[in-house]
């Protein structure tokens, strides 16, 4: 985790470079299976703000949801 870059072929996205945040999730929900309606959301009213260049955990329980929130980012 010392390397600059985890995947030297990494681009940075253009779009939002003037702004101090490089990921802003508000009132988000997600599941395990997007693809299929019928499931209900793991996650639900997510709010996250991540500055740039911020270092960021995710703690929490087996089965909390986790892996939901940083797949979905």
């Amino acid at each position: 985790m010392l390397q600059p870059e985890l995947d030297r072929r990494a681009k940075e996205d253009e779009t939002n470079k003037d702004s101090k945040y490089a990921i802003v999730i508000e009132n988000g929900s997600f599941t395990y299976t997007p693809e299929d309606k019928s499931v209900a959301p793991v996650l639900t009213n997510v709010n996250l703000k991540i500055k740039r260049g911020e270092l960021v955990m995710v703690v929490g329980k087996v089965g909390s949801g986790k892996s939901v929130c940083i797949s979905s980012v």
